[in-house]
Parts: C-alpha cells; structure tokens; sequence
C-alpha cells in the first residue's frame, strides 16, 4: 500500500527496518499506523488533464539525525509531472552524516538520481523533459551549487556526480520554503493540517467505500450455504468430512484446509450453519 501512498511511506518504512528484531516501543507505532488507517482506509490518486510540460519537479527533503538508536537520516522526495505524482520515496540514508548540510545533500543526490531516471525512461517514450530539483536547505543548494568539496571535507566524493550535472544545466535548483516543501512528509511524522496539506499537494484524495470494479466482501449470514458431508475415516482413524460449499465460505473447518471452491477432504471439527 505505501508504494502509491505517500501519506504512509514514511511510517511504513520505519516499522519495516524493524521487522527481523521487533521491539517494544514499535507496538505503539504500529497502532499509530492503524488508527490512522482506520481513519483514512482509501485513498486514490488524482491524475486530472493538464496542459502539455516541459518539466520534471524533484522535491527533496531530509531529517537529520532522525533515528536515536543509529542517528541515521531519513530522505524523501517525490517526482511531480505538472499536478501527476509519478514516484515517491522514504528511505533511510547508509551513511552517517556529520551535518545538516550534509545530510541534505545525499537527499538532494537521491533526488538528482531518481530524476535522471525518470528522464530517461520518459526519453525512451519519446519525451524530453528538463529536470528541477526543489529543496528547502540552503546549504546543500550550495554544496551542489559549487565544485569540489570545499570546507566538507567528510563528504563523500562518491556523491560530488550531482556537482556536475549541476554546473553543465542537466539540474536546475530552487530553493522553497520549508513550509511549503511536499517532501516534508516522508521524512517524519507530521500533524493532520501538514498532512493534508501533503496530500492536496500531490492529488492524493480521501474517498470512502470500495472502488465500483472490486468484488463484494460477503459478510456472515448474506448468503445461505449449500453444505453436503460424506463421513470417511483417514490412516489414524479420524473422522472425514468431504464438505462443498456453494457459495465459495467455509465455517467449522481445520484452518489448515484449503477450499478453493471445489470437493475437498478435510476434518470436520465444528457445526456448520
């Protein structure tokens, strides 16, 4: 779900590094997800005509030092056709950063990276895009905006490419105000307001029910069953059941039985209905 909701990504990734040794202060986290998404359970994409463009908006964002246990930072950024949001991410950066500056930096290169990308395969498609790279971090601006390391001496040289493409017109920068950065929210946890501000921004709209092309969920006591039982016996004596239900549920049977719909030999451990 969080690949195409952007209002999540940052939450879900945060709870996935944890999956393999789980702690105990991520519980209350995981709640926090849910009753959001109670609050919240569908939400679509808004991809509206527009007038023909020319460019590929990259807004970047990062927080620094945002995770205790590893004081690692968090990068986000999201890729904006016009009013379309053609890809987002929230990903935690491999590096430890000494600075703000400087962790804005590898989110403005992740940014400048994930433009390139999208350049290309639109290319592919027979369209030239120019690309824009947004942030709200003076620093990195001008780090990318000169050439060489200059007073960052712990940079990593490995990420001075964006210094490049900066200085030969491939990447534009702008600076934005910080309030107004989309990315904001796939880097920590923002209020409602900010929230919904994200999601205006990006044409993610709350609507309620389920989409007109899904299936309909069968609720308890909807349908009557059609049940027939043949009694059998297994190799260790115990009872058989052959059960066929007509339409397609199955109630009082092993939960390791699977019933797709067709006869099935299973063990008869409660009443059906």
């Amino acid at each position: 779900m969080s690949t195409e909701r952007s209002d999540v990504q940052y939450r879900v990734k945060e709870l996935s590094r944890f999956m393999a040794i789980p702690r105990t202060c991520d519980w209350a986290n995981v709640k926090r997800l849910a009753r959001y998404l109670l609050g919240k359970p569908r939400t679509v994409l808004i991809y509206g005509y527009q007038q023909s463009q020319q460019v590929l908006e990259t807004w970047t964002d990062t927080d620094f030092a945002g995770c205790r246990s590893e004081r690692k930072s968090t990068s986000g950024g999201l890729i904006m056709h016009g009013s379309h949001c053609l890809k987002s991410w929230s990903s935690t950066q491999s590096i430890i950063a000494g600075s703000t500056g400087e962790a804005e930096y590898y989110g403005l290169v992740k940014g400048g990276s994930n433009s390139l990308g999208m350049r290309a395969l639109m290319g592919d498609l027979g369209i030239s895009m120019k690309l824009r790279l947004k942030s709200d971090a003076s620093a990195a601006i001008g780090i990318a905006s000169r050439r060489g390391l200059g007073k960052i001496r712990h940079l990593e040289v490995s990420q001075l490419w964006l210094q490049q493409k900066v200085a030969n017109g491939d990447l534009e920068l702008i600076k934005v105000d910080g309030g107004d950065n989309l990315a904001d929210a796939l880097t920590k946890h923002l209020g409602a307001a900010d929230l919904k501000k994200h999601m205006i921004g990006v044409g993610l709209e709350e609507r309620e029910g389920r989409h007109s092309i899904m299936p309909d969920i069968a609720q308890d006591g909807d349908e009557e069953y059609s049940v027939e039982m043949v009694p059998g016996e297994d190799e260790d004596g115990n009872i058989l059941e052959e059960v066929q239900f007509g339409n397609g549920k199955r109630r009082g049977l092993e939960p390791s039985c699977n019933f797709a719909g067709k006869w099935e030999q299973c063990k008869f451990t409660g009443i059906i209905l």
